[in-house]
């Protein structure tokens, strides 16, 4: 499918029956600045996205969707290697004040659960980053996949990817009907060869879904082995600690409170509409409600219930719940089953201390957390430069599994110091930074895009570091990794023209998959969705499946949407089959 050859008369209707598609249903954004989203005003617009999918290998997209179990346990595991990943994450937390915080966190959770009996189920939601490799000489057919990221905390544009798929659908049948072709054909194909075209189906809701319906099911099992019965106290103490001091403020515990599913999100969401349609599918799926809230809504809204001690001993104690206030009902009580992060992974989402306080209340709980802490540390940039030593993977991997993991990685390189014993052998790594900055992407640990440093960037960046009497210890909070070179294609993207805009552009990929699982000693049951294997811990659901496919400018160096470089696209799978005479 050649997009620059679509005369602009049909590109004209492409683009309005998009346009009404996506509108219609829900692919939709919140613009930047926009005040509130009440009233008939003009308050949302479509998201980015292409108007007709974008051609893919087929090989590489398969190679991306084998590796997710993989990584899922990958991050299960590390996650629970408390000591590994804190010993990981020293030298970064000692010069990067946002990991610090983080850490923090997690050591507090550490020292007040170090005498539970039993931890709550992990659950993540993740999404697995790639982008095309394609080496001279080679074809777009045979293009392989190299890592770009793991994203443990708030993978979003799940919902949006499957509903422009399913756009894409009709789009793309309807320009194949006009042409009077089959959806199969190419361009200067060898005689004895074919293009195939595939559009994947759209997954992602039905993994997502799963994955809550598992935690959801896990935490009433975790809580009928570990029954609460126990006094509480208002959200208007300061106490954080487990044990409830006597209140005034004491109320009675209503003997169910309701069961529900916070989203802790960000104020003024930008793409409150991807998050809506999975609040409800989950809601729909489950019956279970599910809440938005900010951090600070949480904290205000709090109620705190003293640790349960299981036997005569002090060491032997539960988490305690996590209770809300019901802003509807002043006698009525929330009790939270899961909390799903999709704030919390910048440091603009803890703007003072209190949001702080809100992270270690949540995370003290027994409430799943989607991720817990450890998880979110697990996908910051230092652990994944870490990972990519294959002895390290294989702490937690098979040898097999790492080996195939592996081969996706690029190379990515440690800026500590200690690492290299002298500042001799790191200024030689950093002086082949700076002769070829081409080559390679200066990264800081944050998400969410717009952070990296790329070309005359990272030289200044490297130099400016190198000049300040601290720059050697400041450069342990980056890691550089070798800068992927993908194909460059045609797309055909939507804009504010009626015809839209048909540019060269590169692609990143993501693959989801979702995971519950518990230590192998809390065994209940075995799988209840996925095909994943449970060792080393029980999973009670290991799935994989959907995807999002952004696509940027070819100059661009980044890819986000929601940060204002990307279009969530799909990929029009691709592959070369021999014509059998």
């Amino acid at each position: 499918m050649e997009v620059e050859d679509i005369d602009l008369e049909e590109r004209r209707q492409l683009v309005t029956s998009a346009t009404i598609i996506a509108a219609s249903t829900g692919v939709l954004v919140v613009p930047r600045g926009q005040p509130h989203v009440s009233g008939t005003g003009v308050r949302f617009g479509v998201t980015p996205c292409s108007v007709l999918p974008t051609p893919f290998p087929k090989r590489a997209y398969q190679s991306a969707e084998d590796l997710q179990l993989i990584v899922n346990k990958l991050v299960d595991g590390v996650s629970r290697d408390e000591n590994w990943l804190r010993q990981r994450l020293q030298s970064t937390m000692e010069v990067d004040e946002f990991t610090r915080e983080l850490v923090n966190v997690f050591d507090d959770v550490r020292t007040a659960t170090k005498s539970v009996v039993e931890m709550p189920p992990n659950f993540c939601v993740i999404r697995n980053d790639f982008m095309l490799s394609q080496p001279k000489g080679t074809s777009f057919f045979d293009a392989s996949i190299k890592h770009v990221e793991i994203n443990t905390i708030a993978a979003s544009f799940g919902m949006m990817s499957d509903r422009i798929t399913r756009m894409h659908e009709k789009l793309y049948e309807g320009h194949c009907q006009r042409k009077k072709k089959k959806c199969k054909g190419g361009a200067d194909k060898p005689a004895s060869r074919s293009i195939s075209y595939e559009l994947p189906q759209a997954k992602v809701e039905q993994t997502l879904v799963e994955g809550f319906a598992a935690a959801i099911k896990q935490y009433n099992l975790y809580c009928s082995r570990h029954p609460s019965n126990l006094s509480s106290q208002s959200s208007q103490s300061s106490s954080l600690a487990t044990t409830a001091t006597t209140s005034s403020m004491s109320m009675k515990m209503p003997v169910s409170p309701e069961v529900v599913v916070v989203m802790v999100v960000q104020p003024g969401e930008y793409n409150a509409f991807d998050q809506y349609h999975l609040q409800d599918a989950i809601e729909k799926e489950t019956t279970t409600r599910v809440l938005r809230m900010t951090l600070l809504d949480m904290w205000e809204n709090r109620v705190v219930e003293q640790a349960e001690k299981k036997s005569t001993s002090n060491d032997n104690i539960v988490p305690p719940r996590l209770l809300l206030k019901d802003d509807d009902d002043a006698n009525h009580l929330l009790e939270v089953a899961v909390v799903y992060f999709r704030a919390g992974y910048t440091p603009a989402d803890y703007p003072e201390d209190t949001f702080w306080k809100s992270r270690r209340f949540i995370e003290r709980s027994r409430a799943i957390k989607c991720p817990n802490i450890a998880a979110h540390l697990t996908g910051t940039k230092k652990i994944q430069q870490e990972l990519a030593d294959i002895h390290k993977l294989e702490r937690f991997l098979s040898k097999e599994e790492a080996a195939a993991l592996h081969t996706s990685f690029t190379g990515l390189y440690s800026l500590d110091i200690d690492e290299y014993g002298n500042e001799e052998a790191l200024n030689s790594m950093l002086d082949m930074f700076v002769r070829e900055p081409h080559k390679y992407v200066l990264k800081p640990q944050r998400e969410g895009g717009g952070s990296n440093f790329y070309d005359e960037e990272l030289v200044d960046k490297i130099t400016s570091l190198r000049a300040n009497s601290k720059g050697f210890d400041e450069l342990k909070a980056f890691i550089v990794q070798d800068r992927i070179t993908p194909p460059i294609q045609q797309s055909f993207l939507m804009n504010d023209s009626e015809v839209g805009d048909v540019i060269e552009t590169t692609l990143e990929i993501g693959v989801f998959g979702t995971f519950v699982s518990t230590s192998q000693e809390d065994k209940t049951e075995q799988h209840t969705c996925g095909r994943g294997s449970p060792p080393p811990t029980l999973f009670h659901c290991n799935n994989s499946g959907g995807h999002l496919l952004r696509t940027k400018d070819k100059d661009s160096k980044e890819v986000g949407v929601a940060a204002g470089f990307g279009f969530v696209d799909s990929p029009l799978l691709v592959e070369e089959e021999l014509i059998r005479e």
